[in-house]
């Protein structure tokens, strides 16, 4: 948060800025969402691939007992944290993130960071096998797979961030800047776990509308020439002399100028017309 004290040097944080109640608060909401926010997104990817590929026996197992395990573990720690993270009664907040029950909570991030990238990883590779058994081309296998590798920058960020986890209490003298890192790379893997499970759902919406790179390029491609084509055009007035002076001949018509009939578009026909339009002028 730009406001909050996450992310920042201790030396760079001003006592009232610490002590802010708001601050209090997203620190609080901030510890205490983000084991039940990865874990609904992860149970979402499980309940995905069951919907995908239900008729494989071996992925329907696989898909029950990792939402299982993973499952009791995030419902676990979700608890536990309510627990210790929360006021105690008599508590104000600022005083229970600075009692033992809250910082107690601090011995579950190395644990919940092992078991949230081995999940990560398991929900990556799970799809692969299942891919390769389906009967379509390469190319179209390739594609599917893409998708679901989209997977990988959460498992990646789930390393980064277990790693810092790791880091954090060696220097708790500057606990501020490096929970910040923890915070990022949390959020980094909840936004690519996003991402992955609308992966599928994205692809049908392109295929839907048609929307291929080649109709994209060609859309562009129109679009452009008719841009270009369309700043050349100059608007002429009546007072532009393309208009009023053809030839020496004045092509401002009389009030009771009947109009160019067929006839007159022929050049004898037009030059009869011509020196009427000049001898009714002189006169």
């Amino acid at each position: 948060c730009i406001n909050g004290a996450a992310g920042r040097h201790v030396w760079d944080i001003h006592l009232d800025k610490a002590l802010d109640k708001s601050r209090l608060y997203q620190d609080y909401i901030a510890t205490i969402m983000t084991t039940p926010a990865l874990g609904l997104i992860k149970s979402s990817l499980f309940i995905q691939y069951y919907l995908l590929f239900r008729p494989l026996r071996w992925v329907r197992i696989s898909v029950w007992i990792g939402a299982t395990i993973f499952g009791l573990f995030s419902v676990a720690v979700t608890i536990t944290g309510l627990v210790l993270l929360s006021p105690w009664p008599g508590q104000s907040l600022l005083e229970d993130i600075l009692s033992w029950h809250y910082l107690q909570f601090a011995q579950f991030a190395i644990p919940t960071g092992i078991i949230g990238m081995l999940v990560d990883w398991y929900l990556l590779i799970l799809p692969i096998p299942a891919v390769l058994t389906l009967q379509m081309s390469t190319a179209k296998k390739l594609g599917v797979l893409i998708i679901f590798m989209t997977g990988g920058l959460a498992a990646i960020a789930s390393i980064v961030s277990l790693f810092y986890r790791v880091q954090l209490p060696k220097n708790l003298s500057d606990s501020s800047w490096n929970g910040g890192y923890v915070l990022l790379w949390a959020q980094i893997e909840m936004f690519a776990g996003v991402a992955a499970s609308s992966m599928p759902t994205v692809k049908q919406f392109f295929c839907r509308q048609n929307l291929s790179l080649t109709s994209w390029r060609s859309s562009v491609k129109f679009r452009l020439s008719h841009l270009l084509s369309s700043s050349v055009r100059v608007k002429l007035t009546d007072e532009n002399p393309s208009f009023t002076d053809w030839g020496g001949i004045d092509t401002h018509a009389p009030e009771d100028h009947e109009g160019l009939r067929m006839e007159d578009l022929e050049s004898d026909g037009y030059e009869r017309k011509a020196a009427k339009a000049r001898r009714a002028r002189d006169s």
